[in-house]
């Protein structure tokens, strides 16, 4: 996994949607599904409108790997689920955050 460029960063974060695909347990990629993105500092959030029975969640539980893709930027990513001190941390540029919440400072939108 490479590390994330600030250009990507910001391309991602200021998408509001993104394609996400989950690895399946036989290292292959899941269908991609369109899901909200946050961005919060360099962490990126994802949200599921379906919360945590979503598929592509469980997936990404199961997992923890995937792959996303917007404004022309794909990249392989590890999914974490955040804490509630994930606001104040920066977790790393490859390893996204997945949450069927976004953390409070994001909800403005």
């Amino acid at each position: 996994m490479t590390a994330w460029t600030s250009d990507e960063i910001n391309t991602i974060g200021a998408a509001h949607e993104v394609e996400l695909a989950t690895l399946r347990p036989d290292g292959t990629l899941r269908k991609p599904v369109t899901v909200w993105v946050v961005r919060h500092g360099v962490d990126l959030y994802v949200r599921s409108w379906r919360g945590r029975t979503a598929a592509w969640f469980r997936g990404a539980q199961d997992r923890r790997e995937g792959h996303i893709q917007a404004g022309g930027v794909d990249k392989e990513v590890l999914f974490i689920q955040p804490t509630t001190a994930s606001t104040t941390r920066s977790t790393p540029r490859t390893a996204p955050s997945t949450t069927d919440t976004p953390p409070r400072s994001s909800r403005r939108w």
